[in-house]
């Protein structure tokens, strides 16, 4: 009796909810119930994008907005440096040249002799430390930044050098020159390093 009454169970659990006798589940096309429903979709987003209209912005109190970084005149400075040393060590020794005051006359060589006194290097590099604080007096601006030079000389002998190299600008004040106003080499100070 009670397997009986477990059967019957089974069977009104199983005719319920189930389709109704006589439909054909075959007869239903996924493909096109897919493109149909993909054509809705299309079409909202379409509609939705044609009416959806920015937000006004809002800054959140946690959000950190993005500040541009202005290089400060110090690094401005070591720029040049940076430019200079890249100048003679890929041969521009002219570039290098007028990179000091005076297009180059503050270098005390012509352009000629300067180009000549790296002649007898194979390879020159530059490995630069933090510019030392920029010194303003009487319209103009000074920064010195230490340094170490390195490399080979033409018959293979390794050399290093330390010291530092100051730059001079004049202040950004009225009837300067932008020319005036970019920092140049005024003076560099290398001796052997131990």
């Amino acid at each position: 009796m009670r397997t009986t009454i477990v059967f019957g169970l089974f069977l009104v659990l199983c005719g319920c909810g189930g389709p109704p006798a006589g439909d054909n589940l075959a007869a239903v096309d996924i493909n096109a119930a897919a493109d149909a429903a993909q054509g809705s979709i299309d079409t909202y987003a379409a509609n939705a994008l044609e009416t959806v209209r920015p937000m006004p912005r809002r800054p959140s109190p946690l959000a950190v907005e993005p500040v541009a970084v202005v290089p400060s005149d110090a690094n401005r400075a070591i720029d040049v440096v940076r430019a200079y040393f890249a100048a003679i060590a890929a041969g521009r020794y002219r570039d290098a040249w007028a990179a000091w005051e005076g297009g180059g006359a503050a270098s005390g060589l012509s352009a000629e002799a300067f180009s000549a006194g790296f002649a007898h290097y194979a390879s020159y590099r530059a490995t630069l430390g933090p510019p030392g604080q920029v010194d303003a007096g009487a319209g103009q601006r000074f920064v010195t930044v230490p340094m170490t030079v390195a490399g080979t000389r033409d018959d293979g002998t390794p050399f290093a050098l330390a010291g530092t190299v100051t730059l001079h600008r004049t202040a950004d004040i009225d009837g300067a020159t932008d020319l005036q106003k970019s920092w140049h080499l005024q003076q560099v100070d290398l001796r052997p390093a131990p």
